[in-house]
């Protein structure tokens, strides 16, 4: 179902609101026009504001290198989760008994 027609004042107004508010950073105009009150709500609406595309990339390398140290403290600490051992909410390692020869 095409999108109806916006008449030429209220073309001029979302321009406007448009390029004084910068949303050409989170979204080209061509999408913007199509439904405007709706990106309008869901940009300037809220109480955020879309990451922008270099935040974007930046966010995206940040979750990598976590996820990097998660992975590596998660290899660590099942290599130490045998030594370390609890009992009634107190850690302990356990006493390692030699079989002295007699």
């Amino acid at each position: 179902m095409p999108q109806p027609l916006i008449n030429e004042d209220e073309l001029e107004y979302w321009g406007e609101m448009f390029t004084a508010h910068n949303l050409h950073r989170y979204l080209p105009f061509q999408i913007f026009i199509r439904d405007p009150r709706r990106h309008w709500e869901d940009i300037m609406g809220r109480d955020y504001r879309p990451l922008l595309p270099a935040q974007m990339s930046v966010a995206e390398r940040i979750d990598a290198a976590c996820q990097g140290v998660e992975n590596a403290l998660a290899k660590v600490e099942s290599g130490v989760k045998q030594l370390r051992q609890r009992n009634n909410g107190h850690y302990f390692e356990p006493l390692k008994h030699h079989q002295v020869a007699r």
